[in-house]
């Protein structure tokens, strides 16, 4: 020890060795911290975008619930004095369905599925005990599954969401049993 301290020296290693086995640690260390990190983020990633799923999922149950409890008391999904006789997507907007449901059914109508995208909605409605009504979001990929712009273009859409008459449907199937409009209970995917 000198009178000013002790002196502070860069070596941590024994005199003579060359310092190798430090920088395999360190190269092992990095190798699995990206091996870890490689694994986590797409999982991470399809987690979340399965929460999506289920958050619209919920959001579409919860409309279809106050959708059903107005029909319970109208005989129709449309209130009295409204007759829809086209079945097509759109040709009720989510304003229109949210004054008839909210607050009376629904305290908080969702119009946006958990991608931020407007919900899309079908009805008809006009003999009493007699209609069907659709709920579909453009999930992921925010393109619709029956969209023209993509017919025929080899471009892979993701499917479409699809509450219809009691049940969820996903991709063609949802468009099949809507051109149907059996009236059947869907349950669970299909």
């Amino acid at each position: 020890m000198e009178e000013n301290g002790p002196v502070l020296t860069t070596e941590t290693h024994a005199p003579g060795r060359t310092g190798t086995a430090g920088i395999v640690v360190l190269a092992v260390t990095v190798g699995f911290g990206g091996f870890v990190v490689g694994v986590a983020i797409p999982n991470i990633r399809a987690a979340a975008e399965r929460s999506k799923v289920r958050e619209t999922m919920w959001k579409m149950h919860s409309i279809a619930t106050a959708w059903e409890s107005l029909a319970t008391d109208h005989d129709s999904y449309c209130p009295r004095g409204h007759a829809i006789s086209r079945y097509r997507w759109d040709n009720i907007s989510g304003d229109t369905l949210r004054r008839w449901v909210e607050p009376t059914y629904i305290k908080s109508f969702p119009l946006t599925d958990a991608w931020g995208r407007p919900f899309q909605f079908a009805v008809e409605c006009g003999e009493p005990k007699q209609g069907s009504y659709a709920i579909r979001s453009m999930g992921r990929d925010g393109i619709w599954f029956d969209d023209p712009q993509y017919e025929g273009s080899g471009v892979a859409t993701d499917y479409d969401i699809v509450f219809a008459n009691g049940g969820f449907f996903l991709g063609d199937r949802a468009y099949r049993a809507l051109e149907g409009r059996s009236g059947q209970k869907g349950g669970g995917q299909q």
